[in-house]
């Protein structure tokens, strides 16, 4: 299940298009305490009167609207259409399963042809994630053994940062180290995008951060998170088209359907009817 998760990060990662900017994008979410909760989406969704197929009003309040995304428009697959060093992608891991999803992030841009860069300060010493690591390794990316000392060195070195640092367990406040992390990558947002995954990193699950980390672009995996709806990027990506029909019936939750065999969906907000 997660594996279908991480490949499609990184789908919507080489999907990521240049729309008309200063569209915030996205949507609501679920409060994540285990499981249950995770799967607790908005409770009633109904398709509304006149709308097409693909907008579904939700709870009488939001709407989010499913968004073709257009092959013509630039995007930065394949990795020869990015500028400096075409594929250049820093990814940066901590030490829970948000950092797991970063080292299989990587791993997938490696196929793609791009040239990710890891750092991975603080290795778990559970096998599954030094299994992850082993195969990074195998596949000759580099592990930095220093975060780079000014932001300004990460914006002159890479066309991306893939932020996988914390994700919906994140309690806080972060360690010195990690905390000097975040304090970087805000600063650089407005030189290189950023890309989170599932949450931005040092957000709370359901309330956000109002002067937190703020990403270009934001990867929810299986269902948007509370916190979401407070997301005011450019881009929102649905990834995780691998929740069975028998859990959405069990928790009564409505996921929006993903086009043809696509494994990402892109999610704007819209306001509703009369608005």
């Amino acid at each position: 299940m997660r594996v279908v998760a991480h490949t499609a990060s990184v789908s919507a990662m080489t999907d990521f298009v240049n729309t008309s900017p200063g569209e915030p994008s996205v949507i609501c979410g679920c409060s994540i305490n285990g499981l249950a909760s995770l799967l607790a989406w908005w409770p009633l969704a109904e398709t509304i009167s006149g709308l097409c197929p693909s907008q579904v009003h939700i709870n009488g309040r939001l709407t989010f609207t499913i968004t073709p995304r257009d092959r013509d428009k630039e995007t930065c697959y394949p990795p020869e259409t990015l500028p400096k060093d075409h594929a250049a992608v820093l990814v940066c891991c901590g030490p829970g399963y948000n950092g797991g999803d970063g080292l299989v992030c990587a791993r997938h841009l490696k196929l793609f042809g791009y040239k990710p860069s890891i750092f991975y300060p603080k290795l778990s010493n559970k096998p599954l994630f030094q299994s992850l690591r082993a195969q990074c390794e195998q596949m000759d990316m580099p592990f930095l053994s220093f975060f780079p000392s000014e932001a300004h060195l990460i914006a002159d070195s890479y066309n991306l940062v893939v932020d996988a640092i914390f994700g919906h367990n994140y309690k806080g406040p972060a360690t010195p180290e990690f905390a000097s992390i975040l304090e970087k990558l805000k600063l650089i947002h407005t030189d290189v995008p950023v890309c989170s995954i599932d949450i931005p990193s040092g957000w709370d699950v359901d309330s956000g951060c109002e002067d937190g980390l703020q990403p270009e672009l934001l990867i929810s995996l299986l269902a948007p998170k509370k916190c979401a709806t407070m997301f005011r990027g450019k881009y929102h990506f649905l990834g995780g088209r691998c929740v069975p029909r028998s859990l959405e019936q069990k928790y009564n939750f409505c996921l929006p359907p993903y086009p043809g065999t696509d494994t990402i969906v892109e999610l704007k907000m819209v306001p509703p009817p009369g608005e």
